[in-house]
């Protein structure tokens, strides 16, 4: 009988350390899960002023940036890069043919 009530002992403290444990993920995952959020906003809103004549031809995102091809009547094709943490165009970069 002696036996039989340490390994019940036993495997009732596994239980409660696997318990324990299994709080502790769920709580960490859902800490994580805030930090996550506050790190990358969602961005609400935004306006991008293209020239006159000009239409977006593609778009590329890349990690918090989004790229736009912008094609202009008369004029070359440019490359805006615009980030999206920021809510705002970070420059342009003029396509032209090489010589």
């Amino acid at each position: 009988m002696q036996p039989l009530k340490v390994v019940v002992i036993l495997l009732g403290v596994l239980i409660l350390i696997g318990f324990g444990a299994m709080i502790g993920v769920i709580a960490e995952r859902l800490v994580a899960g805030e930090r996550i959020a506050k790190a990358n906003p969602v961005l609400a809103l935004a306006a991008l002023a293209l020239p006159k004549g000009a239409r977006v031809v593609e778009t590329v995102a890349a990690g918090d940036r989004l790229i736009l091809r912008v094609a202009r009547e008369g004029a070359a094709d440019e490359l805006i890069i615009y980030d999206l943490a920021l809510g705002r165009a970070l420059g342009t970069i003029a396509l032209t043919e090489a010589p």
